[in-house]
């Protein structure tokens, strides 16, 4: 609705100042132009790591006291929750949701992804991706129970290779 009157930009700073059609000012606020703030916006690519931990046992419980286990809090819809948030992992992995969609499309290819999950009990922390060897690090520590997925280049020993990230995310949900 809002037209724009003009714009500077210096370096990666950016201010604009907009007029209203149907309130009659032009940029102006009580005899004053108004602008919008200057903000910095990174639009330079590199390289990062995502790592997390999610533990479907804790899903939907409610602690009010630190210590209370919360396990009477337990929601019916749990199954629907763990899939929610499975998906959440899937839609942020693979670029369809997260910070700027909005306005700067990310440019997001993911190179390869371990996926460690356990029927049985709690997995130790992933290594960090710090480390060059940090798959081979990360499968290194889990129990022999768990189960390692991976998608990418250079699969390491102990992992199941999938042809995807889809194919992992199929299978986790099958899980539930």
């Amino acid at each position: 609705k809002g037209v724009k009157d003009k714009e500077k930009k210096s370096g990666q700073q950016t201010q604009t100042s907009t007029s209203s059609p149907e309130s009659g000012n032009s940029g102006n606020v009580g005899g004053e132009e108004s602008a919008q703030m200057l903000y910095n916006k990174s639009y330079a690519s590199g390289i990062y790591a995502f790592v997390s931990a999610f533990d479907a046992a804790r899903v939907g419980l409610v602690e009010l006291e630190l210590g209370s286990s919360g396990a009477e809090q337990k929601p019916k819809d749990l199954p629907n929750r763990i899939r929610t948030a499975i998906e959440a992992y899937r839609y942020l992995i693979s670029g369809q949701m997260g910070a700027s969609l909005s306005h700067a499309l990310p440019h997001m290819n993911p190179r390869e992804l371990l996926v460690c999950y356990s029927e049985s009990g709690p997995l130790p922390f992933p290594v960090s991706p710090m480390y060059s060897d940090y798959i081979t690090r990360t499968v290194g520590l889990m129990p022999e129970h768990a189960e390692k997925l991976y998608w990418g280049n250079d699969a390491p020993e102990g992992v199941n290779r999938m042809n995807s990230i889809d194919e992992i995310f199929r299978q986790l949900l099958a899980k539930v």
